[in-house]
């Protein structure tokens, strides 16, 4: 799971890193009720800030890990989300 938390550094938004904080720990803790069982373990990866978070970052660990789960906190635009790279990615890669 990537969790990306706040990663505009000219406009920080109040709440979003501790929204980041709350997904990642939840996800974590269901390590430590099930983890070891099996393969059922969730690996959560924390990006959060505008140093961790950048776009470069965000789209390295996108495009070259296998994320079922990605949770976002920060701005977003009104318009429609283009990850259609992605799933062509996914697509040829299975």
């Amino acid at each position: 799971m990537l969790v990306v938390a706040d990663p505009a550094d000219d406009a920080p938004l109040p709440g979003a890193q501790a929204e980041g904080e709350e997904v990642a720990a939840l996800f974590e803790s269901f390590n430590t009720v099930y983890g070891g069982v099996g393969t059922n373990t969730v690996e959560v990866v924390r990006l959060f800030g505008p140093y961790q978070a950048t776009r470069t970052y965000v789209l390295r660990h996108i495009m070259f890990t296998n994320f079922h789960v990605m949770h976002f906190a920060g701005h977003g635009g009104s318009g429609k989300l283009r990850l259609d790279f992605l799933a062509r990615r996914k697509t040829d890669s299975t």
